[in-house]
């Protein structure tokens, strides 16, 4: 007779979020550094928005006696006590691309994520002097992921900025607002 010793939970990106925030999820001393390139931090928000499975995180539960590590380059409330096993460079980058919060890296710099969308055409690229040049480039999603802006009105503003620069029919206002609030909306995305 064997007993389970393992639950299966499912959260959304922004409890995950705000437990790497409080420093509730930390990281095993053994766990190597943040070393995704920015193509990856990419190409997850890709998959989050399309809808696509992006793994599962191990969460190992410890105390507070365990040597454990802070996910971000900032301070943090309280010590670890979920350390992940599993998982760790999907869940720095989210937490580094939804809260603009800096990471470090391997070689112990500290970096800011950023990463640009296209509500037109809806790809995401990694923020570089053309998204920024660009006016149907968003040049930075982590305002408007973090809630540091309102969804509604940021998409009103980017419709009528867009529409200043070209014609535009209400059918591609709508489409565009709508892959604004898709894009908003990547907090409820579910893992487990």
């Amino acid at each position: 007779m064997s007993t389970t010793k393992f639950t299966t939970m499912s959260f959304p990106v922004s409890a995950l979020q705000g437990q790497v925030e409080m420093g509730q999820i930390g990281l095993p001393e053994l766990q190597r550094p943040f070393v995704w390139d920015r193509a990856q931090d990419r190409d997850l928000l890709d998959s989050l928005y399309r809808g696509y499975p992006a793994g599962y995180f191990l969460l190992w539960q410890a105390s507070s006696d365990v040597g454990a590590l802070h996910i971000g380059a900032d301070g943090k409330q309280t010590s670890p006590s979920l350390l992940v096993v599993d998982g760790q460079q999907r869940l720095t980058s989210l937490y580094a691309v939804f809260k603009a919060a800096p990471v470090m890296t391997e070689d112990f710099t500290k970096v800011l994520i950023r990463i640009a969308f296209n509500p037109v055409r809806e790809r995401f690229e990694v923020s570089n002097s053309a998204t920024k040049a660009d006016p149907e480039w968003i040049d930075d999603v982590s305002p408007l992921l973090s809630g540091q802006v309102d969804s509604w009105g940021f998409s009103n503003d980017y419709v009528a900025r867009l529409g200043a620069e070209r014609e535009m029919t209400p059918e591609s206002s709508a489409r565009v607002a709508s892959n604004l609030q898709r894009l908003a909306s990547l907090n409820s995305y579910p893992f487990t």
